[in-house]
């Protein structure tokens, strides 16, 4: 969502937009590409195929949510969460998990840890969205000044 906004400090016209930056997180190409289709809503988006690339991505890019498949060979996507939980400049994004495994447990540990959702898959376009904006909608307001 870009929001414009008043005037700078000098009185010159400043045009302030929030744009809220995704960083998805999945081991599946097509599933990756999926996922971007369904939030293109956001077009600010980061893409990453490991948990490594995520974390190092994560810290250069600074997103506002990141989105994490948790079904992930290698390094699962679970780890990953519990890294970036474990990481104080990093657990303050929220995280929504996306798992085709249905586990009590599993959604024990998700809540407990602080996740802001965990999604069924294969996912639902219109349920991903609402929940992306909900998690997005409880983040402090974050712009970049653009001059006019």
């Amino acid at each position: 969502m870009n929001t414009p906004s008043l005037r700078g400090d000098d009185g010159t016209l400043v045009a302030v937009y929030r744009t809220e930056r995704l960083l998805l997180v999945d081991a599946d190409a097509a599933s990756l590409q999926a996922t971007r289709r369904m939030l293109s809503r956001w077009p600010d988006q980061r893409s990453a195929t490991s948990g490594h690339l995520a974390i190092r991505m994560a810290w250069a890019s600074e997103p506002d949510l990141i989105v994490i498949d948790i079904d992930m060979p290698r390094q699962a996507g679970l780890q990953l969460f519990l890294e970036l939980q474990a990481d104080a400049r990093l657990c303050r994004i929220p995280v929504i998990l996306l798992s085709s495994l249905r586990d009590d447990a599993l959604e024990a540990i998700t809540r407990l840890g602080g996740a802001a959702d965990l999604l069924p898959k294969p996912l639902d376009a219109a349920l991903l969205v609402s929940r992306v904006a909900a998690a997005l909608s409880r983040m402090p307001a974050r712009g970049r000044e653009l001059a006019a």
